[in-house]
């Protein structure tokens, strides 16, 4: 509802209706941005970074299921267009990741703990306001 007994609640949603379907279109493209940079830095770290380490350790594995995920995630909206479902599935992906990376480092003083502060970021940029609260709640 609105303040104005003018304005009627459909008007005020007709109203926002272009600015919605913008900022949909945005974080479409944010997605795919955000999912490259992951896959590019989960490459790296997986492949290149642990080189020297033979065979298939536990971090090797950790790394290869997290490109699954960020590899699906933008495959997913491309074929049902559900951006948050895409987007959903990406958040998942990154902060089990981060956990298992955290956990195997020692746990709080890991250094890879303070990437979860970016994920209600992450997730207002693709998602919305409301999902950036609600995850800085789950973080």
């Amino acid at each position: 509802m609105t303040d104005n007994p003018s304005i009627t609640s459909g008007e005020a949603e007709r109203a926002r209706a272009p600015t919605m379907v913008a900022l949909n279109g945005i974080r479409g493209n944010a997605l795919y941005l955000i999912a490259a940079v992951f896959i590019v830095v989960d490459v790296v770290q997986t492949f290149f970074m642990q080189g020297s380490a033979p065979g298939m350790t536990p971090a090797r594995v950790g790394g290869i299921i997290a490109l699954v995920f960020f590899i699906a995630s933008p495959i997913v909206y491309r074929l049902t267009g559900k951006r948050q479902l895409a987007s959903v599935i990406f958040l998942i992906a990154t902060f089990v990741v981060i956990v298992f990376a955290s956990l195997a480092n020692g746990g709080a003083p890991a250094p890879t703990m303070p990437f979860l502060t970016l994920l209600p970021l992450a997730a207002m940029i693709l998602i919305g306001r409301t999902a950036g609260l609600v995850s800085v709640a789950a973080v």
